[in-house]
């Protein structure tokens, strides 16, 4: 997957972010810092059609704000981050509605994934199957203790499809994922984080505090680093380590260029902290 970062003013054009991203998703707005909820309890925060819709539309709408800066994706309550999709409907799949099914995850996935902000998953209780892949799109993941991860899905005779092995792979070993997959095993947060999955585990109580602390700190760097940043590492991901042939059009050689590496260098020699305005 070719992942291009869009600047804010690149972004597909939708009304700026006002609280509902449709029904099963929700967006929450404190400053810089957007929440992003899914709502769907009574199925463990299932990733169903809408709920996908849903995170494609909360991004697409985040990414048209330019005093955007950092988004944290949770689920609604303390049980289940998201889990993959409802079983009810797993198995009424035919080989070309599953694949239909991968297709519409992986839109979901990839606008996380190319979001041009960081995206931290914070993760209460259950993220298996698709709720463990779309934690792995995020930038960051911040586990509470006594959550638990997996992709259980050998019990019902398919595996993942490449794009999501490919996303669990920039995280954990092969022998991991193999591991999740062959054994159906549930890892503790602190198995998680051992093995590369998780960032941070934290304890249950401190989970919030903890990850808007870190969002926090994230804001308050420049919109145009982090861009670069994620747009960069999309393309050493792809085996890519090209620079544009005029420095002035690079990706990163052109951030000397921005009022923001200025004003970067200006508050460290005047021993103050940043104010970044992404230009």
């Amino acid at each position: 997957m070719r992942c291009v970062v869009p600047k804010a003013s690149e972004a597909h054009s939708s009304p700026k972010a006002t609280g509902q991203a449709g029904k099963a998703v929700a967006i929450r707005r404190d400053g810089p810092i957007a929440t992003i909820v899914i709502d769907r309890r009574e199925t463990r925060n299932a990733l169903t059609d809408d709920v996908l819709d849903g995170l494609v539309d909360a991004v697409e709408q985040l990414a048209t704000d330019p005093e955007m800066r950092v988004a944290v994706l949770r689920g609604a309550g303390q049980q289940s981050f998201g889990s993959g999709m409802d079983l009810n409907e797993l198995r009424k799949l035919t080989p070309v509605t599953a694949q239909a099914h991968f297709d519409q995850l992986n839109r979901c996935l990839n606008a996380i994934e190319c979001a041009p902000f960081p995206v931290i998953a914070m993760v209460y209780g259950f993220a298996v199957g698709g709720g463990c892949e779309l934690a792995a799109a995020c930038d960051l993941r911040i586990g509470a203790a006594g959550a638990r991860i997996g992709v259980p899905v050998g019990r019902f005779g398919h595996c993942p499809d490449r794009e999501n092995l490919r996303r669990l792979l920039r995280l954990v070993s092969p022998a991991a994922v193999k591991a999740m997959i062959m054994t159906d095993m549930l890892f503790s947060a602190e198995e998680a984080r051992q093995m590369g999955y998780f960032n941070w585990v934290v304890p249950d109580a401190t989970l919030e505090p903890f990850t808007y602390a870190i969002a926090q700190t994230i804001a308050q760097k420049s919109p145009l680093g982090l861009r670069a940043l994620k747009q960069v590492l999309a393309e050493v991901g792809e085996g890519s380590i090209a620079h544009a042939e005029d420095p002035t059009k690079d990706t990163v050689t052109s951030l000397w260029a921005t009022a923001d590496f200025q004003e970067g260098v200006a508050a460290f020699f005047e021993k103050r902290v940043p104010r970044f305005r992404g230009v």
